[in-house]
């Protein structure tokens, strides 16, 4: 790391640039880091509960690792990438040719400008992009007392306007970046990417409180929801599967069937601003309708007090359907199946039954015996409401009816 001087932090480093990126290859001391640099999860300081979610996508089994291994002699790491975010990071260049007239004559001109040092003002702040469990460890290893003043590590730093559009780019670049190197958990993806449609969308609903707000949607990246919750219709994560159903429904309904041009229109490039709208309004639209066409949702929807627990719809009787995480999945499953207008199709949904304790969903997807959710049906599940909606079945989704109608006659 370099030192302080005039307030300033200098770092010696490299410019170099990668596509519209421009980064610099640097070398810090480890305890620097520690100190100074945020995980991801800070970026949504301003919403906890986004923040909440990314901070359980750290696993601290990896980091309790990583500070073990921090604490041998022996012992290195490759670079991490972190986000220079606002501030006034300046580049300082050296010019070679001063010292060494012999390199005057580089075969491009470019490498005599190449080293020099990074300038933080010290108002920046800094986000680690890709590295998430070595900086953990980091932090857990120097709290726990191991002198790691001395280390330098290998960093990449790269810089980001304080905007809107910076902020964006700053969740992008985490996004892609883990995505390329590793697959990233559902929480973070659906916290920070940029460019997933449906992300985007499942941000924009939650975060608009038109129809959901931080009492019906718990932040969790798991499809079901614990017995212990109280408050909340749904996980977050169970939302982005059943908006992703909806869109991917939206998008075959305009003729589009390729499942790779789905699968690039919907986490792909980041699609326009029009289209994203149109997503929004999409999505808003069938939970309204829902709203609408289910009273009970609507009432729960409407009030979010504890003058209408969740107890009322969802505990050991069964309850509704919609008060499962299974329920809205395959309501929205069925809806993008369907054919016809919005309203046609709510109309439909409008005539299935509702209590999970009674068929069709008996001995389906609910055990009343135990009391619990069955796993395992859940396609047969969606076979028997294709039936009852009128969509045609395949001779295969058929014979897997049978079979589980006949197991549930012999029990």
């Amino acid at each position: 790391m370099g030192t302080k001087m005039s307030e300033s932090t200098f770092i010696p480093g490299l410019r170099g640039v990668f596509g519209d990126w421009a980064y610099y290859s640097c070398v810090i001391q480890v305890d620097y880091l520690a100190k100074n640099v945020l995980f991801a999860k800070d970026m949504y300081k301003a919403t906890p509960r986004w923040s909440d979610m990314l901070q359980r996508e750290l696993s601290a089994e990896r980091g309790e690792e990583i500070a073990d291994y921090l604490r041998e002699n022996d012992r290195f790491f490759n670079a991490i990438v972190i986000g220079i975010y606002g501030g006034s990071p300046q580049w300082f260049e050296i010019n070679v040719d001063a010292e060494y007239p012999e390199l005057s004559n580089l075969p491009e001109e470019r490498l005599r400008y190449t080293l020099g040092f990074v300038s933080l003002s010290g108002e920046e702040k800094l986000y680690v992009i890709d590295g998430q469990h070595r900086l953990f460890g980091i932090k857990r290893a120097i709290s726990d007392g191991t002198d790691l003043s001395k280390d330098e590590m290998p960093v990449i730093l790269v810089s980001i306007k304080d905007t809107p559009s910076g902020r964006i780019r700053s969740r992008r670049l985490f996004s892609t970046v883990n995505k390329k190197a590793k697959t990233i958990g559902l929480g973070a993806r659906i916290a920070l990417d940029e460019d997933d449609a449906t992300a985007i969308t499942t941000r924009s609903l939650v975060e608009s409180g038109q129809i959901f707000d931080e009492c019906t949607i718990l932040f969790s990246s798991a499809a079901s929801i614990p017995p212990s919750e109280k408050m909340a219709l749904t996980t977050v994560g169970n939302l982005y599967k059943s908006i992703y159903l909806l869109l991917k429904g939206l998008l075959r309904n305009r003729g589009i069937k390729s499942p790779q041009q789905i699968k690039a229109l919907l986490d792909g490039k980041r699609p326009p601003q029009e289209t994203l709208d149109d997503y929004y309004k999409y999505v808003l639209t069938f939970f309204d309708g829902l709203c609408e066409k289910f009273s009970e949702l609507d009432q729960y929807i409407c009030s979010c007090s504890p003058d209408i627990p969740i107890a009322q719809y969802r505990g050991k009787h069964g309850g509704h359907i919609l008060f499962r995480p299974i329920g809205i999945e395959l309501f929205s499953r069925i809806f993008s199946e369907l054919r016809g207008t919005t309203d046609e199709r709510l109309d439909i949904l409008s005539q299935l039954p509702v209590n999970i304790a009674q068929p069709p969903y008996l001995d389906v997807i609910w055990n009343n015996r135990r009391n619990i959710i069955i796993k395992s049906n859940n396609s047969q599940m969606l076979y028997i409401l294709r039936e009852m909606c009128g969509i045609p079945l395949t001779v295969k989704q058929q014979q897997s009816l049978a079979r589980l109608r006949t197991d549930i006659e012999h029990r």
